[in-house]
């Protein structure tokens, strides 16, 4: 049942992808948390690195090429093991949180390696936080996701199918996380003691750097809570926070292909 759920994600998950963003797309136009400017231009280029994204992953397939190279789900990978002890529902669970853990991890290195922060980046250079700032990625930093992830998960030896059960899932909290919508305090209190809510997530998009090297989460918090990462900001201290990074300004952002190029155009903060 279980290896049937991972294979109905992988078939579902575009449209459903779709599907969650147009509906959290309608749902902040109607009640936006806050006023955003440019909406069309910063639309548009986060689509065009989407595009860009999904193509250069496409073409170059490295979670593919890691399958065939070092084999998949063999008996004696940690996850070959779990298997025969508990069973596919048991290697769900444990290849989720995995996925998860490994993702937190993947996050913070992003933002304590320079060359890595570099592109990632682009994404945090976004002015503005809505859902379009979901798919704003450079492709670099996506294909290095996609192969580091792809081998890193087949020498443990995860099934093929836990990675779009976990991708539909990252996709949901992703597109929430990044909402321009506002939920009650009470509401986003409660769920951040397990979810990364659109509260908590904006904390991480601050323009402070003590702010953004917080809230690594991808779905849970438990990681970012486990290794004192967590940080939550009174609602009034929230409602106040600017995004962006300080040294781009948002007119350049906003440009046609700026984002492509602004990676080279970082430059390491002063000791």
């Amino acid at each position: 049942m279980a290896s049937w759920f991972g294979h109905w994600c992988a078939a579902a998950y575009w449209w459903l992808s779709v599907l969650l963003l147009l509906g959290f797309a309608i749902v902040e136009t109607a009640r936006p948390a806050r006023a955003v400017g440019s909406m069309g231009r910063r639309w548009l280029e986060s689509l065009f690195l989407y595009v860009g994204c999904v193509v250069l992953v496409t073409v170059l397939a490295p979670g593919g090429f890691a399958v065939r190279w070092f084999g998949h789900y063999g008996a004696d990978t940690p996850m070959g093991m779990l298997r025969r002890a508990g069973g596919d529902g048991a290697v769900l669970v444990a290849g989720l949180l995995l996925v998860d853990l490994l993702s937190y991890l993947a996050h913070r290195v992003q933002h304590g390696v320079f060359l890595l922060w570099r592109f990632h980046a682009v994404h945090h250079a976004d002015a503005e936080v809505d859902i379009s700032t979901t798919i704003r990625h450079h492709p670099v930093e996506y294909l290095l996701n996609a192969g580091v992830g792809s081998v890193v998960m087949v020498m443990i030896g995860t099934p093929l199918w836990v990675l779009p059960v976990y991708a539909l899932l990252a996709a949901a909290s992703d597109t929430f996380q990044h909402a321009n919508i506002k939920l009650p305090a009470l509401l986003d209190t409660a769920l951040g003691w397990v979810l990364m809510t659109p509260g908590l997530h904006r904390v991480h998009h601050s323009a402070l750097a003590l702010h953004h090297d917080t809230n690594f989460g991808g779905v849970l918090t438990v990681w970012d809570r486990l290794f004192g990462t967590f940080r939550e900001l009174p609602a009034q201290e929230g409602d106040a926070l600017s995004f962006g990074l300080t040294e781009i300004p948002a007119s350049r952002v906003s440009r046609p292909g700026f984002s492509w190029v602004l990676p080279l155009l970082i430059r390491r903060p002063a000791a």
